[in-house]
């Protein structure tokens, strides 16, 4: 019996904090598009998912930018300007 309530016990608290996980991310993760402006040229600007990074974006678009390590942002290869957001 106490392990019947025990692992009820434990299995509350797991997807308690799961819920308050996914709430909290909800509120916080920004979701839709952003616009990324190359070299102040609107027509070549490019709209790409949030949270997708920087390099593969503008890799997907044709624009390709040095990385050695291939975007793990371990080696400094890479460098670029954000003037916004």
């Amino acid at each position: 019996m106490i392990y019947l309530i025990s692992t009820y016990v434990f299995s509350s608290v797991i997807l308690s904090l799961v819920g308050l996980l996914l709430l909290v991310e909800a509120k916080i993760v920004k979701k839709g598009n952003c616009e990324i402006v190359v070299n102040d040229d609107e027509s070549k600007s490019i709209n790409t998912a949030v949270g997708s990074t920087l390099l593969s974006a503008l890799m997907e678009n044709d624009i390709f930018i040095p990385s050695a390590c291939g975007g793990g942002g371990t080696c400094g290869t890479c460098k670029c300007r954000v003037d916004q957001g």
